[in-house]
């Protein structure tokens, strides 16, 4: 249950509804505006999915895929810098970038 609510307060993907584009606005402050939007769905998305009543059980299924897309993006991820040895070690930790545009799964990092 704490991995589904917790993937559904964290997925930056807006489900809801699309962001709308306003001439007046820079690009960035349209981007600040459509991640806090986002992170206001996903708190009553996940808030919903709390109350477990018959008709809220389709967002808590929701949740659990969401955490299990997660999970599994993680591992792709963690692999594929293990084998294209892309970790770079510093002075007291290691560290790697996550810049590749060939990884689909880096926008959900």
């Amino acid at each position: 249950m704490a991995y589904a609510i917790t993937s559904l307060l964290e997925h930056p993907i807006r489900s809801s509804k699309d962001t709308e584009n306003n001439s007046n606005q820079t690009q960035a402050a349209s981007i600040v505006n459509g991640v806090h939007e986002c992170l206001f769905d996903n708190f009553w998305q996940a808030y919903d999915a709390l109350d477990l009543k018959q008709t809220n059980m389709h967002l808590l299924m929701k949740g659990i895929e969401l955490a299990k897309e997660m999970q599994m993006a993680i591992v792709r991820v963690g692999v594929s810098l293990i084998e294209k040895k892309e970790i770079k070690k510093g002075v007291s930790f290691r560290y790697c970038i996550l810049e590749n545009s060939y990884l689909k799964d880096i926008t959900l990092f």
